[in-house]
């Protein structure tokens, strides 16, 4: 909206039917002076594709491999950082990395790539397994089979988003919320777990 500066005389919002101009000289005269406007506008955002996170507009590229906002794959760049640099037994680095590739499938997301986030997920949430034997088995399933279902994405949102590990404090704060998060994102595909866990038992059994 335009508005003058304090002490100034407010004109019309421009309009078809009611030129702002027209005001904009009657001030002119009956001041002597052109008042100075002031534009003011919203703040721009951009929504991730994958996870619906809603953030400010940085015009960020995308990732070339997900189907995430420029925006969002910052913050899960700025997640890595603090997790890779743990260095912990757990290897929470992988839990996140799959929980990620879990949240933004669709678009780009390649097949394999939702495929082994969901299998880590319930590798680690039912099975138990360490981020360490999480990447072991991925490891070892892709030798295994190359071939992966394009699985859609939950038609909701998860709750969680990266931006809410982000917000917890480092330490063991940050890592319960990561396994909140990965919880919700499990969660939310309730739909694709049965078909996960036999596809995941199956290989297994065949030495995956």
């Amino acid at each position: 909206m335009l508005r003058p500066d304090a002490g100034e005389e407010r004109i019309r919002v421009l309009r078809p039917d009611a030129p702002a101009y027209f005001d904009l000289f009657t001030t002119f005269f009956r001041s002597g002076r052109v008042p100075v406007y002031t534009v003011h506008t919203e703040p721009k955002t951009t929504i991730c594709p994958g996870c619906g996170l809603e953030l400010p507009d940085r015009h960020l590229d995308p990732p070339d491999r997900f189907n995430a906002s420029g925006e969002c794959w910052q913050l899960f760049s700025d997640l890595s950082c603090y997790t890779v640099s743990k260095r912990d037994a757990e290897f929470i680095h992988q839990y996140a990395v799959d929980t990620y590739e879990a949240q933004h499938a669709g678009g780009k997301t390649r097949n394999i790539t939702v495929v082994f986030g969901l299998i880590g997920l319930y590798l680690a949430l039912e099975k138990g397994d360490t981020g360490k034997q999480v990447q072991l088995a991925h490891m070892r399933i892709a030798q295994v089979r190359k071939d992966w279902p394009r699985l859609e994405p939950p038609a909701r949102p998860t709750s969680l988003t990266v931006m809410d590990v982000l917000k917890a404090p480092d330490g063991p704060e940050k890592d319960a919320m990561i396994h909140r998060w990965m919880a919700a994102v499990w969660e939310n595909w309730a739909d694709r777990q049965v078909w996960v866990r036999e596809t995941t038992d199956a290989l297994r059994c065949r030495g995956a």
